[in-house]
């Protein structure tokens, strides 16, 4: 197995002012389908969001914010030389932002932060073990994307970045203990308002990494945490 990786580090200046991002997912998989569970989308956004909450950037779907897209292609060709199949993965985390040109008035778009990986396997059945190899991947080039991040604005750290002090979620929330406050730390919810603002895409998302710990947990008990959470901060 070989990798390269190709990254731009005069492009972490575009980051600057940067506080919402809209994630946005692709897998083409050519045919290899079966190398990835059905799932992995799923699984490859939730990685993402997690990383980007605990940063205090906000995965919003709203007009105007920039699209930060995670495309993980797969594709097999032969290599004439040795006879054999080979695949290549690459993983792509770019941001894409809406810009106007100048000179004509249209609207277009612009990659304005981009970090690639490919890997080859010399063997197409090697790769039908990559999944992990593949969402490793991408939560490494999301660790880097907010580590740029926190440069371009100024942070020193994940926490600088927040600006917020941790509540005391399982003292404040009745039924909240320290699991399930470990759970919401690590999806980025630290405080009340963080659990408060938790959008329905968001809350699918924190309510799967609860059930992943806890398959009794249900929508209405964190229903009943964000209620709670809401009585307290009024």
């Amino acid at each position: 197995m070989n990798s390269k990786t190709f990254s731009n580090v005069r492009l972490k200046k575009n980051l600057k002012q940067l506080r919402n991002v809209d994630v946005r997912v692709a897998l083409e998989l050519a045919g290899l389908d079966t190398f990835l569970a059905s799932s992995a989308e799923q699984v490859v956004e939730q990685a993402a969001v997690a990383i980007l909450r605990k940063n205090g950037i906000r995965n919003r779907n709203q007009s105007g914010v920039p699209d930060l897209e995670i495309e993980v292609s797969l594709r097999p060709y032969f290599e004439p030389v040795s006879g054999k199949s080979v695949v290549v993965y690459r993983v792509e985390t770019t941001l894409r932002e809406k810009v106007k040109v100048d000179r004509s008035g249209i609207d277009s778009s612009a990659d304005t932060w981009r970090h690639r990986a490919e890997i080859k396997y010399a063997e197409a059945s090697a790769a039908q073990n990559s999944t992990p190899a593949i969402l490793n991947e991408v939560k490494l080039q999301l660790e880097d994307f907010a580590s740029d991040w926190r440069q371009a604005n100024g942070f020193g750290d994940a926490e600088d970045a927040r600006g917020v002090a941790r509540d005391d979620l399982q003292g404040l929330i009745e039924s909240l203990g320290p699991v399930y406050e470990k759970i919401l730390n690590d999806a980025g919810v630290l405080t009340l308002n963080d659990l408060v603002q938790l959008d329905s895409e968001e809350r699918i998302i924190v309510l799967d990494q609860l059930k992943a710990k806890s398959p009794a947990i249900t929508a209405a008990k964190l229903d009943g945490w964000i209620g709670k959470a809401t009585d307290l901060l009024d």
